[in-house]
């Protein structure tokens, strides 16, 4: 039962940590460009969370998956942590910013892993899927 409890936990620090890189990312009040914000969001997770985006570009699923359960994500820290990515490719302005395509495919990556870990149907998560579709097809 402490070991349950232990784990929850660290569960819900993880949640905490993306709720506070979301935060920062909106709640920004130094004067500057949405890439910049995006550049500090990309830092926060990689000292908040020890996720290194540019790593789990080339990761395959299943390392994917393996890095994030390690460090105690469940499917529903999986699907804001692919939230955050397209929220950050939504504010991007820049059309040629060769991260959007990344970001994407990777938040793709990541609703399809919190499906398959849920092992239930989202509508929500689908509509998800579908926007993501989309602002690939835009990036294009």
């Amino acid at each position: 039962m402490e070991r349950k409890d232990i784990l929850l936990d660290q569960i819900e620090q993880v949640g905490r940590a993306i709720a506070k890189v979301l935060a920062d990312f909106f709640g920004s009040t130094a004067p500057g460009l949405i890439e910049t914000r995006v550049d500090f969001a990309i830092t926060q997770l990689r000292t908040e969370l020890d996720i290194d985006l540019t790593k789990f570009f080339d990761h395959g699923t299943d390392a994917l998956q393996a890095h994030l359960v390690l460090r105690y994500f469940d499917h529903i820290r999986i699907e804001q942590l692919a939230d955050l990515l397209v929220t950050m490719v939504e504010h991007t302005a820049d059309r040629s910013d060769p991260r959007k395509s990344k970001m994407l495919n990777l938040s793709m990556r990541l609703y399809d892993l919190a499906g398959s870990i849920s092992k239930t149907f989202s509508l929500e998560r689908q509509s998800k899927i579908d926007r993501v579709k989309k602002l690939s097809d835009n990036c294009r």
